[in-house]
């Protein structure tokens, strides 16, 4: 059911668009952000930015857990956004049967650290201490979770690269 839960602190943009649901097959977007419920403006863009045709939900990161529950979700491919780690752990925690895969594309982390500040995990992925011990628990789910920007590049395992800094 959830072809791809991907980790993007730009949520909807022209990769997740058009690159990531293409190659997915998705017929749905859910978005998942308790933030961005509220801004009527951001939700209006992220509308925006969907593929014709393509269904999209914003929904706080309880009630897309909700809808991914539902029964009537089972037929469909989904592909859902969350802009941080800790959704994404939330989600397959709370549905860890329905999900394919567990994706870190391009995150940033904590606003109050500056880059430098942060653990680089990767070439745009930036981690704060509080990241590295949610992705750990992300890594210990029996679900691949990857590193992978776009579909063409190759698939890199978040476990490796934790490793790799000692973590």
């Amino acid at each position: 059911m959830i072809k791809l839960l991907r980790v993007d602190d730009r949520l909807i943009h022209g990769q997740v668009a058009t690159t990531w649901t293409k190659t997915l097959q998705a017929d749905s977007i859910i978005v998942a952000n308790d933030e961005v419920i509220h801004n009527e403006l951001q939700i209006i863009a992220l509308k925006l930015a969907v593929p014709a045709g393509m269904k999209v939900a914003i929904r706080s990161v309880e009630d897309a857990i909700g809808l991914l529950q539902n029964p009537k979700a089972q037929p469909m491919k989904i592909f859902v956004v969350v802009n941080h780690p800790r959704d994404a752990l939330r989600i397959a925690e709370a549905v860890p049967e329905t999900v394919e895969g567990i994706n870190i594309g391009n995150y940033y982390g904590s606003k109050q650290l500056r880059t430098e500040e942060k653990i680089k995990l990767d070439r745009n992925i930036y981690l704060d201490p509080q990241d590295v011990d949610t992705l750990k628990k992300i890594c210990a789910l029996p679900i691949e979770f990857t590193i992978q920007m776009v579909p063409h590049e190759p698939k890199k395992k978040v476990s490796d690269y934790l490793q790799h800094l000692g973590c």
